[in-house]
């Protein structure tokens, strides 16, 4: 969350309201890679925003594979709610 918070374009969220709110989710694979990040929020613009710095804050970054009942891994989704206090 500090990654994004210091990734996302403040300047482009001026006139978006006081509060934002949106939904990041990350779709992982078995390798812990991110293949896939989606926003979703009531604001476009704001997810976009998030979306953006989202992608530049994990583009390096391994994650910890997710683990089926057999002890596999497999792929796995996160979701992570996201706030912005303009």
């Amino acid at each position: 969350m500090k990654k994004i918070d210091q990734n996302i374009n403040k300047n482009n969220l001026k006139n978006l309201g006081s509060t934002l709110n949106t939904e990041i989710i990350l779709k992982i694979d078995q390798q812990g890679n991110v293949l896939n990040i989606s926003t979703y929020g009531k604001n476009e613009i704001f997810n976009k925003e998030v979306k953006a710095a989202a992608t530049k804050s994990t583009q390096d970054i391994k994650w910890v594979a997710g683990k089926n009942n057999q002890g596999q891994k497999v792929i796995d989704i996160l979701k992570i709610a996201y706030h912005f206090k303009n």
